[in-house]
């Protein structure tokens, strides 16, 4: 998906109320804040703090995306929610 705030906000409000897991890099400050007023649950983790990803020598955003996934499933503690 484009970063481009009018698709994402329609993304996010058409699912409102989900949990979406990021990792800190250029764009994770705007598009949280956005997705966090648009009524989703955002939670940030430090991209070289999560080691299962940061240290993963076969990186693709779709292996990347899954592992946030689990961490998130399975435990919070590496992620931050996002605050207005």
């Amino acid at each position: 998906m484009p970063n481009k705030r009018e698709e994402l906000e329609a993304f996010f409000l058409a699912n409102k109320g989900v949990t979406i897991g990021m990792e800190t890099g250029t764009h994770c400050r705007w598009i949280s804040f956005l997705a966090k007023k648009c009524g989703c649950n955002v939670y940030v983790g430090n991209a070289h703090k999560l080691r299962s990803i940061f240290g993963n020598t076969h990186k693709n955003d779709m292996r990347d995306a899954e592992e946030i996934a689990n961490l998130l499933h399975g435990n919070k503690r590496h992620f931050h929610p996002v605050i207005l």
